[in-house]
């Protein structure tokens, strides 16, 4: 009954903490996209002769602590058509009394209100756009918790990569900026020249809608990127040749979905391995650790071993199969009491307002000592080495652990002998085949946390945690629980 009490803590044990990281997971998942400040994202891509573009940016602030809301692009942002790949915009807004600014590729500040130049042109970085709080300016208070737009309307002149038959472009929308709870990207297309398209999003899906596609998504991150495969000379930009246009970018993007594809699926298997948990123990427990089945009766009239060493009998069939205690040093020392190689004189300590009782251990026979007992030889040494002609005083002891420099010799010898243990021995005893599984997995899902987090997957690396903690909860369980005892010792020990 104690190994099937044993059994049940152990599954219970591995249940919650599997379904309590797995809460914990979902719970820092959406954390990725909350903040004290996210964006809801919208833009409208026209194919037409010229790439047009509209964006409609919605800051949720949930924080007194912004003065500027805005957006950075990686290519240059221009007013006017430029004679390199440009982003010209045509016109920007905002709602309420916020100031709406620019500060284009040549650093040229650009505000709807003159009390702003400063500012942007100290703070904003190049090919920026945004709002300046109007309040912060005028008194020093920050954007009220709240939402705030801006629109803009641009032409996009990109670099476009061709073969002659195939156009690439690829339209990054946003690369470094807060979460972006929400984004829709609309993409129309009246000349029927896109061929294939591929997002770039934490998160999306893509459709069908009756004048073109439609990108829907989240991404924690901020990126935001759209490939597209055109017809030769659908828009215009600023051509380069190049070989195998629609290769190049399959394979690209083949790599790209394959690593997007293989996170899912190991997301999805690292799940049913933390919900399949309990299984896994319970069939290891009944391919190597469940027991024959033996009748003991309740009291005995005989010791069921007289030879056994006490020392052995605590560490093999009392708690963990591997590890002894402090009983096994008392036992220890009463069996050489008994033999006749030691004796042990208590004693009064007078003076104290409790008198407190103290032992005299004192050497008899050293020859009594089992010479092919390692614990008995450990016994001895400490002994000797803690005794004056011949006596272990514990009252001397007491002041031997006041001493700060001898208190940690004598802390180490007593680790050894109150915490005895020795592997090899108990293997004569038990098998712990079903442990080391577990001691293996252990070493495996915590590689998977080193992998996870070089590859930046932030829920496969809470996901692989769960799976260490997991096994090592069953790593750490009594040897004797996910092992099986040999012989017909499960015998002695219900004895």
């Amino acid at each position: 009954m104690s190994e099937l009490r044993d059994l049940i803590k152990l599954i219970a044990l591995v249940t919650l903490i599997g379904v309590s990281g797995l809460m914990i997971s979902q719970v820092v998942k959406s954390v990725q996209y909350y903040g004290d400040l996210t964006v809801d994202y919208t833009a409208n891509i026209t194919f037409s002769k010229v790439l047009i573009l509209q964006e409609f940016y919605t800051y949720h602030v949930k924080a007194y602590k912004y003065k500027m809301l805005y957006r950075v692009w990686d290519a240059p942002l221009v007013f006017k058509k430029e004679d390199f790949p440009c982003i010209v915009l045509k016109g920007v807004g905002s709602s309420g009394k916020n100031i709406v600014y620019v500060k284009d590729y040549y650093g040229h500040v650009h505000a709807s209100n003159p009390i702003a130049f400063d500012l942007v042109k100290r703070l904003a970085e190049r090919n920026e756009l945004g709002i300046v709080c109007y309040q912060y300016l005028k008194s020093g208070k920050y954007f009220s918790i709240g939402d705030y737009g801006l629109s803009a309307l641009y032409e996009v002149y990109p670099p476009i990569q061709t073969d002659g038959k195939y156009d690439h472009v690829n339209l990054k929308l946003a690369s470094r900026h807060v979460p972006y709870e929400s984004i829709k990207i609309y993409i129309y297309d009246p000349n029927n020249s896109i061929l294939k398209i591929y997002p770039h999003i934490k998160e999306f899906r893509l459709k069908r809608i009756e004048n073109g596609w439609l990108i829907e998504g989240k991404s924690p991150k901020g990126l935001v990127e759209v490939e597209f495969i055109l017809k030769h000379g659908a828009i215009e930009g600023f051509y380069r040749n190049v070989s195998n246009v629609l290769d190049l970018v399959e394979k690209a993007n083949f790599l790209y979905y394959i690593k997007r594809n293989v996170s899912k699926f190991f997301e999805l298997i690292f799940i049913i391995l933390i919900l399949g948990y309990p299984a896994i123990v319970l069939f290891v427990y009944n391919r190597y650790g469940r027991e024959k089945s033996f009748v003991v009766p309740e009291f005995l009239s005989y010791v069921p071993n007289p030879k056994r060493k006490p020392w052995v009998v605590n560490m093999v069939f009392t708690g963990d199969a591997m590890w002894g205690d402090k009983n096994a040093f008392f036992s220890t020392l009463l069996d050489l009491y008994r033999r006749g190689a030691i004796e042990i004189e208590p004693y009064e300590v007078k003076g104290l307002v409790r008198s407190r009782k103290e032992l005299r251990i004192k050497i008899l026979d050293r020859s009594k000592f089992d010479a092919n007992d390692i614990y008995e030889y450990q016994v001895l040494r400490f002994l000797e080495r803690y005794s004056e002609n011949g006596v272990l005083d514990t009252k001397k002891l007491r002041m031997i652990a006041k001493d700060k420099r001898r208190s940690l010799e004598l802390a180490e010898d007593l680790k050894d002998l109150l915490n005895w243990r020795d592997s090899r021995f108990s293997k004569r005893f038990v098998e712990t085949k079903g442990k080391t599984i577990f001691y293996y997995l252990t070493a495996i899902f915590f590689i998977l946390i080193i992998l996870t987090l070089v590859i930046d997957d932030i829920k496969l690396v809470i996901l692989s945690a769960i799976l260490t903690v997991q096994s090592i909860c069953c790593a750490l369980s009594p040897s004797q629980l996910l092992g099986r005892w040999k012989k017909e010792f499960y015998r002695e020990k219900l004895e």
